[in-house]
């Protein structure tokens, strides 16, 4: 699994994520297979539209990871954290990153901006991506239009309630307590 996690940091978008550069990825999870969906799916047809090809299908793993660490939290919806979930600049939030990097971040929590009450994680570094596993496999599939079906190809007998994100899908037992994540999340590229 050292390759799909190592994808995720060495393969950034050419114009980077919500909390990464295009020269260097993160590790991206949501706490709720809707939000991962929604987060994923929306990069995607941003990637059609940019082709103008919407008849077209997707294969995408869920992946589960575990996490033993500290993040940051700009999760709340105070003033000082609007600027970081704007849903059409990563300007203030890839700044914020390269701050956080800087000072030795392990990375953060964050609202999702495609599902509103979703919750997000930018891991920034490879190694705190723990026991990873594949959990269910899905096929997106855009019939011509900008809004994709979702159909599970198969799961793991032990899936429970799951996520994604971008390039991962995650999984969480419960809420985010403080900015301390507990273990079993889980992941999709």
């Amino acid at each position: 699994m050292a390759s799909v996690i190592m994808a995720a940091f060495c393969h950034p978008r050419p114009t980077g994520g919500r909390f990464n550069s295009s020269e260097r990825g993160a590790w991206y999870a949501a706490s709720s297979l809707a939000a991962a969906h929604a987060e994923a799916v929306y990069h995607r047809t941003v990637e059609l539209a940019e082709i103008g090809v919407f008849e077209t299908r997707v294969q995408m793993r869920l992946y589960q990871a575990d996490f033993h660490t500290v993040f940051h939290d700009v999760w709340a919806n105070t003033p000082e954290n609007v600027s970081y979930h704007d849903p059409t600049s990563y300007v203030a939030a890839q700044a914020l990153a390269r701050t956080l990097l800087a000072h030795g971040s392990n990375g953060l929590i964050y609202r999702s901006v495609r599902h509103p009450g979703g919750q997000c994680l930018a891991c920034f570094r490879s190694v705190l991506v723990a026991n990873v596993r594949v959990a269910a496999h899905f096929e997106y599939h855009w019939p011509g239009t900008r809004t994709p079906q979702i159909r599970l190809l198969s799961k793991a007998t032990s899936l429970h309630a799951c996520c994604s994100c971008s390039r991962i899908i995650l999984e969480i037992c419960s809420r985010f307590p403080a900015a301390l994540c507990g273990p079993t999340w889980p992941s999709l590229p």
